[in-house]
């Protein structure tokens, strides 16, 4: 107790003498630390900055991608305005091949098959002359036949840039020294054209 009394009457400690520099009776502060100063988000390393490389590669990424889909879009109505082309042209090439090619006439049928030739491609054309030349020649020339066919109606099957597939109804009215009067035949067939160089050419026909 006694030692307490004796502090009291000395009153409070005195602080040391100011250095050079310093304003008497200032405080002291502390210098802040480290982790205790201000982070300027416009540095790097910094919370919350997205690199600029990142957001160039995103924007690449969409970009690209745009691109694509353009492409894509554009090539795919290429290809719509193709297989409409070709699903007229080739409907038009097959009604004005079916009658030279499902027609004849026994008084000049060499002149029938040159026409038929003209308007084929591929095999069939070879095969078209040699059913023509073997089969129907003789027994026109035999019986004096003459077949006109005519398309009655006509439908695309498929259709795409380089070949089509059109369905024919084909109305053939045949006379020859057998028959008492005309007979008319239908027919229906199937007939394959390709695009060529010489335009829309039949490469196949299948009787249905």
């Amino acid at each position: 107790m006694a030692g307490l009394r004796q502090a009291a009457k000395r009153g409070p400690r005195k602080s040391a003498a100011p250095g050079p520099g310093e304003q008497p009776g200032r405080p002291i502060q502390d210098e802040p630390t480290s982790a205790q100063q201000p982070v300027d988000p416009r540095a790097g390393g910094g919370p919350g900055r997205r690199p600029a490389g990142a957001f160039v590669v995103l924007l690449t990424a969409a970009v690209v991608l745009a691109g694509g889909l353009v492409g894509f879009l554009a090539y795919d109505l290429l290809q719509q305005r193709a297989a409409e082309e070709a699903r007229e042209k080739a409907l038009a090439a097959a009604e004005m091949h079916t009658p030279v090619l499902l027609s004849y006439d026994y008084r000049h049928l060499d002149q029938d098959l040159a026409k038929a030739q003209a308007v084929l491609t591929g095999d069939f054309k070879e095969k078209y002359a040699e059913t023509f030349t073997k089969v129907v020649k003789p027994t026109a020339t035999q019986y004096r036949a003459v077949v006109v066919g005519n398309v009655a109606a006509a439908g695309v099957i498929r259709a795409e840039p380089d070949e089509a597939q059109v369905l024919m109804f084909v109305n053939q009215q045949a006379t020859n020294s057998q028959l008492k009067a005309p007979r008319l035949d239908l027919s229906r067939v199937r007939m394959t054209l390709k695009k060529t160089g010489a335009g829309w050419l039949v490469s196949n026909i299948e009787a249905l």
